[in-house]
């Protein structure tokens, strides 16, 4: 089994599911911040993640532009992507917001996993 085919399997046994729409509600409400600034980033986050973990046995494939703008996207972590949600990172764990705090870390492990194969492909010949 190659990197990629790797990514694929993790995230279609650690990824798929639900949007832990209970947790960043949770988070939400205990921190006085409306739902809709935090849901909506969480979501292009992932998806982004879960797009091109899906297909990352095909992902080096892809045309010259569109590696780049895989790498420029998951260069960043959630944090990093969206700096004005950097309040709620120490509010996220395991005893409050559990299936947010799982969902991050595997989000987490795929977008190094994405990384580490993009950047090995580059130096491909």
């Amino acid at each position: 089994m190659n990197q990629g085919e790797r990514i694929e399997a993790m995230y279609r046994s650690s990824f798929s599911g639900g949007f832990p729409y209970k947790d960043c509600i949770w988070l939400a409400n205990h921190l006085h911040l409306p739902s809709e600034e935090l849901i909506p980033d969480l979501d292009l986050y992932f998806g982004d993640i879960a797009g091109y973990s899906s297909s990352a046995s095909r992902l080096l494939s892809r045309s010259y532009a569109e590696l780049q703008t895989a790498e420029k996207i998951l260069a960043k972590d959630f944090f990093q992507r969206f700096p004005e949600l950097e309040v709620v990172r120490h509010h996220i764990g395991s005893e409050h917001t559990p299936d947010l705090f799982l969902r991050m870390d595997i989000a987490e492990g795929l977008r190094l996993a994405l990384l580490q194969l993009l950047r090995v492909g580059d130096s491909t010949p």
